[in-house]
């Protein structure tokens, strides 16, 4: 009878500490490295959207919003598994008010992303795809496409069926040329 009981103990104890040690959620590690900034009070953000094993197994990407000292901001960042544990990888953003309507991230996986305000935009195309466009608020929209390129064309098309390549703006040249 002490054997039985024993191999109980044993059985519960492990049971146990293996439900302790459990994998950090996605949802929950960006929880918490979003709060590691001191002024997240004055900064604050929301999760719009995520995915996981978007490219590979162990990977997500997190569409979030933020208010900081620029504004209103809305960004994509990717994320990989490492080690057993979630690693921010890279990021890019737009302001809902700006003129420039998307970016793309500079290492693989290539993020193209953008942000609008324009009703009259029915589909964003990155080289042959179409890109996922996610409701935001009212009339703001965030939509991006993941490839393994970083040269691909984007275009917009409109409610009336017509279609219009939209141009990426290099900030840096832009700075340099007017020296802002």
């Amino acid at each position: 009878m002490n054997l039985i009981k024993l191999c109980l103990i044993v059985l519960s104890s492990v049971a146990f500490l293996a439900g302790c040690f459990r994998e950090q959620s996605f949802e929950e590690f960006f929880h918490e490295e979003m709060e590691r900034y001191e002024d997240r009070g004055e900064r604050p953000y929301t999760l719009v959207h995520h995915e996981e094993n978007v490219v590979q197994e162990d990977d997500a990407i997190a569409v979030f919003e933020e208010t900081n000292p620029n504004g209103e901001q809305i960004f994509i960042a990717y994320f990989e598994i490492d080690n057993g544990s979630w690693r921010w990888g890279q990021t890019t953003g737009a302001e809902w008010e700006d003129f420039v309507n998307w970016s793309v991230t500079s290492n693989f996986p290539y993020i193209y992303a953008g942000a609008t305000q324009d009703e009259m935009i029915s589909e964003v195309h990155v080289g042959d795809e179409r890109a996922e466009i996610i409701e935001v608020e009212n009339e703001k929209r965030y939509w991006f496409s993941i490839h393994n390129q970083d040269d691909l064309d984007v275009k917009f098309v409109m409610e009336d069926g017509t279609e219009e390549y939209v141009e990426w703006l290099d900030y840096d040249s832009l700075e340099n040329e007017y020296g802002s």
